[in-house]
């Protein structure tokens, strides 16, 4: 039987699929109730906030130009807007919620692409739980990864939520504080947020399993963005402004005291009195009620609940009647500890901590008397803490579901076709041994041409053959491709070391030019018709742009990159004369391990494998080569891929060269991954401290370098299958625990 969850997904990508004739991903980001902390996050205060399992739904593909067009399956409305429209303001309608996040995310250094969006929300909209900032949230998730920009480290999840709120304050016009968009972005399933609105660091809080949260709906719709909000956030500003004449450094009423209120009370009116009145207790309600559910004290949690709503209705004025009655009616049934008003207010819902057991007969009580007393039927939701915003397409689901320690060599449908007989150069060593598994897995045979060099043997997967030489080695590569009738080499021998190349640059161009060169004249006199190139993303060098795209600029900043730049120079040539069609592929940092097959350079050089090397104890710390770059941390951003994924779209592009004379693709997970947080993830899948060293600088290094894969996706239908960090990283870890020495046999 299908989950709630699975019904949603499976259903809105065939309405999609059956509108747009393509898949779309489908990402959701949550609704959220309060269970206290009104109106104080715009005020720079304290919050605790709960994600509920109510969600808005966004199914979304590429377009080829920079139009976005959208679909509401609630509104049954659709709209589109370019993303060049410079002069675009709010048309007062649904759609300017995610337009304006579409503007914000561009403004703040995201470059968009066009995208086909169909939208579906579970949140009751007007009910004050916050269906704008899910919408916002989900959409800009959308928006985001439908480029491949990565947004799931808490620092990129923080950076979304204020992206959102700005669409909300500047575009649609209500000035809204960060707490919704905020929980959308990071809530967690069984836990409410204790968030700090100014410093934005938060504490998760365990909700007790003995209590339940209840939602009463009244039915009355608000309006975040109506005049009473604005003017209300109005209203503080200028109790603080007239305060601040008196009180030294006071910035918002987050910083002042009850006792500073009632001292310089004299100097603001008896409506600007009450409003900052409110802000001040509601604060220190809030880490009272922190304080309370740590300790398991939910008596003392409702009374604060109680608190708040009749601070909400006297001093702020932001209840209503109907408001009021749900409060009043919830609070005389058994098993309640708490009741009150949550969300912008004159309207919406109540949120009511209840014992578990009492839940069915308060539900029944409540709608019988507020039924009775208003004459309107409301509507009760019973919600656990949910998970904030994340990707629900099946295909992702299976992917994580399949997924158990190191992730297994999964061949998708895609790959699979006529059977070839293949050459992969450099196939014993790291990519090029996983991609050789890849193609055995899709029914092709393999030949391994490899001189152990930097490879190993016993990396080359059962079922290939294996061949020891050098592809200097004119002759001996020659009478291999005949006397095996080889279809299609795939070439990954090759220096990688850019560093050393900018020392001993002359050792690269022999090897991975010159070498490369004789190969190729090897594959045109025996006639192999296909060739795929395991290129390099740093063709580009330091990029103009984030994400790289494959028409970008290709000026090399080592002999490394250069001497890859000039074997795909010789392919471009060999393909206008002599019909060779060729694939390459350009691609940052492999990571991660397939099964037996890892990473085992000697000596070390890539981020991962060192990290985790401080983790065995085989090093005592890390270096972090400068921390003051222009990231989010201050530390480069990296683009990620695992070697399976990479393995996987080696052989796509060998079947894609069926139909196609060349292809050019560059290869990324979709997010960028900054060195501070490739260690903290080592941190928590190691469960060691990994001492790091800030080092200074090292010339030449970029501060960010990722790479869009919008074309193969495009083209081939590719996609990663363990794009986390968390994934790439706990495959290493356990490859590494299982091969401490690498390939080497262990002494005895």
């Amino acid at each position: 039987m299908q989950s709630k969850r699975q019904e949603i997904t499976s259903q809105l990508a065939e309405r999609f699929q059956s509108k747009f004739g393509t898949m779309p991903r489908i990402f959701c980001a949550p609704g959220r109730v309060n269970l206290i902390g009104e109106h104080t996050d715009y005020n720079d205060g304290f919050v605790m906030p709960a994600a509920i399992e109510f969600y808005s739904w966004v199914a979304v593909a590429p377009r080829a130009d920079r139009i976005v067009r959208l679909q509401s399956e609630e509104f049954r409305d659709q709209a589109e807007f370019s993303l060049d429209d410079a002069s675009a303001r709010k048309r007062n309608h649904w759609s300017d919620y995610v337009q304006g996040v579409a503007i914000a995310l561009q403004s703040g250094g995201y470059r968009l692409q066009g995208a086909e969006m169909l939208i579906h929300s579970e949140v009751p909209i007007g009910a004050g739980l916050s269906s704008s900032a899910a919408l916002e949230v989900s959409s800009g998730m959308a928006l985001l990864e439908n480029v491949g920009y990565g947004m799931k480290g808490i620092l990129e999840l923080t950076k979304l939520a204020l992206m959102c709120q700005r669409a909300e304050n500047e575009f649609v016009g209500a000035r809204s504080g960060i707490m919704d968009q905020f929980i959308s972005c990071h809530g967690r399933e069984g836990h409410a947020l204790m968030l700090d609105c100014r410093s934005l660091q938060f504490t998760e809080v365990p909700t007790p399993d003995s209590a339940t949260i209840v939602i009463c709906n009244t039915m009355v719709k608000h309006s975040i963005a109506s005049g009473e909000y604005n003017t209300r956030r109005a209203e503080c500003e200028k109790a603080v402004k007239q305060l601040a004449s008196k009180i030294l450094g006071l910035r918002s009423l987050r910083d002042l005291t009850l006792e500073q209120l009632d001292a310089h009370r004299e100097l603001i009116s008896e409506v600007l009195y009450r409003r900052a009145h409110h802000v001040v207790t509601e604060n220190l309600r809030v880490q009272e009620a922190a304080a309370a559910l740590e300790k398991g004290d939910l008596g003392e949690f409702g009374k604060l609940m109680r608190e708040s709503h009749v601070s909400l209705r006297d001093d702020y004025e932001v209840s209503s009647k109907e408001l009021d009655a749900m409060v009043e009616i919830a609070l005389q049934q058994p098993g309640v500890f708490g009741a009150r008003m949550t969300g912008g207010g004159f309207g919406g819902c109540t949120v009511n901590l209840v014992e578990s057991a009492a839940v069915a007969g308060f539900r029944s009580a409540v709608a019988r008397g507020y039924r009775q007393r208003t004459g309107i039927e409301p509507q009760l939701y019973v919600s656990e803490p949910s998970d904030g915003v994340h990707e629900v397409t099946e295909v992702a689901e299976v992917a994580t579901a399949n997924y158990s320690a190191a992730p297994r060599i999964e061949v998708q449908s895609s790959t699979k076709g006529d059977s070839l007989r293949v050459l992969v150069t450099g196939g014993a060593g790291y990519i090029g041994s996983v991609v050789s598994a890849e193609l055995l897995a899709a029914g092709h045979s393999v030949v391994v041409y490899d001189n152990l060099s930097h490879g190993h043997a016993s990396a080359i997967p059962d079922g290939a053959d294996f061949v020891e030489g050098d592809i200097a080695e004119a002759e001996k590569v020659g009478r291999l491709l005949r006397e095996r009738s080889i279809d299609a080499v795939m070439h990954f021998a090759a220096f990688i070391e850019a560093g050393e190349s900018m020392k001993v640059p002359e050792k690269y161009f022999q090897n991975n030019s010159a070498n490369a060169l004789v190969l190729l004249q090897a594959v045109l006199g025996a006639g192999v018709k296909k060739f795929v190139f395991s290129s390099t993303a740093a063709l580009y060098g330091d990029p103009q742009s984030i994400p790289i795209k494959e028409d970008d600029p290709l000026i090399p900043t080592n002999a490394y990159g250069e001497s890859k730049l000039l074997v795909e120079r010789m392919l471009l040539w060999f393909n206008r004369i002599h019909g060779l069609k060729y694939a390459s592929l350009r691609y940052f940092n492999a990571a991660g391990a397939a099964g037996c097959l890892g990473e085992a350079h000697q000596p070390e050089s890539h981020l991962i494998p060192l990290v985790l090397q401080v983790a065995r104890g085989v090093r005592e710390s890390i270096a972090i080569y400068g921390t003051d770059y222009p990231t989010h941390d201050g530390t480069c951003v990296r683009d990620y891929i695992h070697v399976s994924d990479l393995a996987q779209a080696h052989v796509l592009a060998l079947q894609g060269l069926e139909t196609r004379d060349k292809l050019i693709c560059n290869l990324g997970n979709g997010r960028g991954f900054s060195v501070r947080e490739v260690i903290e993830v080592a941190r928590k899948v190691t469960n060691h401290a990994i001492p790091a060293v800030e080092a200074p600088r090292r010339p030449g290094d970029p501060a960010v370098l990722v790479a869009s894969s919008e074309r193969i996706m495009k083209e081939l239908g590719w996609k990663p299958r363990y794009p986390e960090l968390e994934t790439i990283i706990r495959s290493a870890w356990e490859w590494h625990q299982q091969h401490p020495h690498g390939y080497l046999v262990q002494a005895a």
